[in-house]
């Protein structure tokens, strides 16, 4: 995964909606890791121009790198046009959501490293068919969009790495040391984190009292998982 995006650790931040800023996706690659600027984030191809633009002027020394997100079929507006602007610019690319059949032709004719997000091992394999660089393979225990034929995160990692040949970044579960080593010693290539992001000063407050969340997320304790959703979706 170093050797692939051009980063110190093996270590990815998750795209989240409304908090992959340039500025987070910068900070991230200033620590050493791989940071995503989230295409949906900057809402329009001219605006994900200026922040790609931004984010390289902001980690021309960092030991780590940066890529965009683009999420399939969820929203995101004028999905080719962004896609163009990374192709122009020359940045990684990790899709995400949905199959990505649509964009997987022009992309492989552009050069550029791609990596496509999954959350089965089927799709990994489609995925590299189709011509992606790396999966990214999210088990249950990660957040955000669900799959019913989803496994946990140890299933899903040890099967990709015994059914693809490229290389196998785990998410899903994973906030510290001991599980990045769990990932790696089951074969991973790097991880993927996201909500444990959440907790860092570098996180944007987008959400009301965000230092509340942060706080939840920090200490923890029994059924904290619980608190946290019904904090940011019943509220």
């Amino acid at each position: 995964m170093t050797e692939l995006l051009g980063c110190q650790y093996p270590i990815m931040q998750g795209a989240m909606d409304g908090y992959g800023t340039w500025k987070f996706a910068a900070a991230v690659a200033e620590a050493g890791g791989h940071g995503i600027l989230t295409a949906s984030v900057s809402g329009s191809p001219e605006m994900l121009w200026e922040d790609i633009r931004r984010c390289r002027d902001a980690t021309a020394s960092s030991p780590g790198s940066f890529g965009v997100n683009l999420s399939i079929g969820t929203g995101v507006s004028h999905i080719e046009k962004m896609l163009e602007v990374c192709i122009e610019e020359g940045v990684q690319v990790e899709t995400s959501a949905y199959k990505p059949d649509s964009l997987a032709l022009r992309i492989k004719e552009s050069g550029i490293t791609w990596i496509h997000k999954v959350a089965r091992v089927g799709d990994a394999i489609h995925a590299e068919k189709l011509g992606a660089d790396a999966v990214i393979i999210v088990g249950l225990e990660g957040a955000g969009l669900k799959n019913p034929e989803q496994l946990p995160t140890m299933i899903s990692t040890i099967w990709a790495k015994k059914e693809v040949k490229i290389p196998v970044i785990a998410a899903g579960g994973i906030r510290d040391a001991r599980g990045f080593l769990g990932a790696m010693s089951m074969g991973a290539d790097g991880i993927m984190m996201a909500t444990v992001f959440m907790a860092t000063k570098e996180c944007p407050g987008v959400i009301e009292d965000v230092h509340t969340v942060k706080e939840l997320i920090v200490n923890i304790i029994q059924e904290a998982e619980k608190l946290l959703v019904e904090y940011q979706f019943l509220k």
